[in-house]
């Protein structure tokens, strides 16, 4: 189920706040709408997908920290005007020109597994706002951060240590 803070970064008419559907089974405190991004449930498919806005995403990144400042916001506006062909061209620059980023791929990638990479790769903590599991905030550096060793990985090298709270 999407968080409410998550639907608050979508812009009103983008073709991405679609990918929800109303589902009557749910409910209460944080609504009813499910994700609806994959509908096709015949298969079970865990394939990970590269895809050409997750790629101009990347490439912006790397721009506006280069500096090339004009790339950067056209590979942004191409993803936000895809979503909603109306939306102004992006024209931030420095630091909220990366929060622009940040914020493109939130709604283009939601629900594909990206955000806690994303935060983990900026050193940000995961603060859930309307949360509905036992934990909400994780400050990082955190050990939640950082996955388990498989054990297999451990019993075939003695000199391995599993990361700590695991």
């Amino acid at each position: 189920m999407p968080s409410a803070d998550l639907l608050s970064v979508i812009p009103e008419g983008d073709v991405r706040g679609e990918l929800f559907k109303i589902d009557e089974t749910i409910g209460g405190v944080y609504g009813n709408l499910r994700v609806n991004k994959y509908p096709n449930t015949q298969y079970q498919n865990n394939t990970p997908v590269l895809r050409l806005s997750e790629m101009y995403l990347i490439r912006a990144e790397a721009r506006a920290m280069l500096g090339n400042e004009t790339g950067a916001q056209a590979d942004v506006t191409v993803i936000r005007q895809r979503g909603l062909p109306s939306a102004e061209a992006v024209t931030a620059t420095g630091q909220t020109l990366l929060d622009e980023i940040e914020k493109e791929k939130r709604i283009e990638l939601m629900f594909e597994g990206q955000r806690l990479w994303e935060l983990m790769r900026h050193k940000q903590s995961l603060v859930r706002t309307d949360c509905t599991n036992l934990v909400c905030d994780v400050a990082y550096p955190n050990n939640r951060f950082v996955a388990p060793i498989p054990q297999a990985e451990l019993d075939a090298n003695a000199n391995m240590n599993q990361n700590p709270g695991y």
